[in-house]
């Protein structure tokens, strides 16, 4: 995910920290300062990971680079970067991992260079990954999932279609899922359908997202399956490799409905925001927003064990800082157990581990991971 900073992030940042719960049971967690002079660079940071030695890596789509930290959250090192030559980048929002050969995979989006980029662990450049998509696919590329085999799951969105409405045009994506053997090779289409993206006054990229518009999420099973929802319904649909929907568990939660106070009420203070600049593009495109039926009920789930994880953006400051998120537990049947609330975005749960980024009133980023009970 890209979270969006503000100037005030490129100032020398002492307070950023890791924390780590060293133990399910601990009472408290230990702060570890990143010793690192190079504290204000760590901006945008769109991908926070750790592989299976502890190592904790972050990518910062603003600077288009790669931030390694050891286990003990001491800062290593730091490479990639933006460029045309060997191992730089031009466009990258999100950086994946494979867990069989501990490389960190980088694909380009919209930059018309139909590449992927891929380093090891240790930051040295290890070519571009031979996948079987065309170089336009390679273009479309969001997501890389790995499995322990070796084999690993694409998501590509590309625009397709335009639909009128009135004068303007919503943009339409093609969302699709295919599977690959560790060679690269098209195993089979785990899934495809048409999304309704943005709107826009002319046949271009641009324009603010439909308000409330919901989205495809999709997390690996434990068996190595994909499990896939549109955060505005209430129901996962398990699929297998070689695309068979085998399952649909539909969980103990209300979908919303969108109320037209709701609606108006973020419609306005986005013009509030624009408010002495009517001859901008956004003020027409969000006086001209769509109503849906239904607002997203949440923002991410997770697959830990045989549990089911929702996410909600709790809290957020009028900076689009999440403050506060809440986790809503759900056994593989469907049932709702327990909620718990966490101070910052969730933006990953491996098994137990929560990694969690949080930001103070200047802007700051940390980044913690606690491990869960």
């Amino acid at each position: 995910m890209t979270y969006q900073k503000t100037l005030k992030r490129f100032a020398f940042m002492l307070a950023m920290v890791i924390m780590i719960l060293s133990s399910p049971a601990a009472a408290s967690t230990n702060m570890l300062s990143l010793k690192t002079d190079q504290m204000d660079e760590i901006i945008d940071i769109s991908t926070f990971l750790r592989n299976s030695r502890g190592e904790v890596f972050l990518f910062s789509s603003g600077r288009g680079k790669i931030f390694k930290f050891k286990p003990d959250g001491t800062f290593e090192k730091s490479f990639c970067g933006f460029g045309e030559g060997p191992g730089e980048i031009c466009r990258v929002f999100s950086m994946f991992h494979n867990p069989v050969n501990d490389f960190l995979y980088l694909p380009e989006y919209f930059s018309n260079r139909g590449k992927i980029t891929v380093y090891d662990s240790g930051g040295k450049f290890q070519g571009l990954m031979n996948v079987e998509l065309s170089l336009k696919k390679k273009d479309r590329v969001t997501q890389i999932l790995f499995l322990n085999d070796g084999t690993f799951f694409i998501v590509t969105e590309d625009r397709v279609n335009w639909k009128p409405q009135g004068k303007f045009f919503i943009t339409q994506d093609e969302y699709k899922i295919e599977y690959f053997d560790k060679d690269g090779h098209l195993a089979a289409e785990i899934f495809k359908t048409i999304l309704d993206d943005e709107l826009s006054n002319a046949v271009r990229w641009g324009g603010p997202q439909i308000f409330f518009l919901p989205s495809m999420l999709l997390a690996l099973t434990p068996e190595g399956n994909i499990a896939l929802a549109k955060n505005d319904e209430n129901a996962i649909t398990f699929y297998n490799r070689q695309g068979k929907a085998i399952e649909t568990v539909t969980l103990e939660i209300n979908r919303e409905k969108l109320s037209d106070e709701i609606f108006n009420e973020t419609r306005e203070r986005t013009l509030e925001r624009w408010k002495g600049k009517e001859d901008e593009r956004m003020i027409n495109l969000v006086k001209h927003m769509i109503k849906l039926d239904f607002r997203p009920i949440y923002s991410g789930f997770y697959l830990a064990g045989n549990k089911v994880i929702l996410k909600k953006r709790l809290e957020v400051d009028d900076s689009g800082y999440v403050k506060k998120s809440k986790l809503i537990f759900f056994d593989k049947k469907g049932k709702k157990e327990a909620e718990k609330i966490i101070d910052g975005d969730v933006s990953r749960i491996e098994n137990k581990s929560l990694f969690i980024v949080s930001w103070d009133s200047e802007g700051n980023e940390y980044f913690r991971i606690e491990e869960d009970k």
